[in-house]
């Protein structure tokens, strides 16, 4: 789970805008709580990374300059979960 920061985006928790397919999940996931295009991220929020109910419970505080590498290591779930995600996040 990522919290959300004021001003944060899906920039910062998805790494970038090349991170489309882990965008949509975090979009998917919270589709209660952010739009499709996860452009309207609730500040104070609580995101989950993971599959709502089974993986959720771990969280990480969304800050300016975190990466890929650093929210995965926080919450060890983010590669896990998205197989389709390089162990070092270079094709996002």
């Amino acid at each position: 789970s990522a919290f959300v920061l004021a001003h944060a985006a899906c920039v910062p928790v998805a790494v970038s805008d090349r991170a489309t397919r882990f965008r949509s999940q975090v979009a998917f996931v919270n589709q209660n709580k952010v739009g499709a295009a996860c452009d309207n991220l609730p500040v104070g929020e609580v995101l989950c990374l993971g599959v709502v109910g089974q993986d959720c419970a771990t969280t990480h505080t969304v800050v300016s300059g975190d990466f890929c590498a650093s929210i995965a290591g926080a919450a060890s779930t983010l590669l896990a979960n998205n197989p389709n995600v390089s162990s070092d996040c270079s094709n996002i």
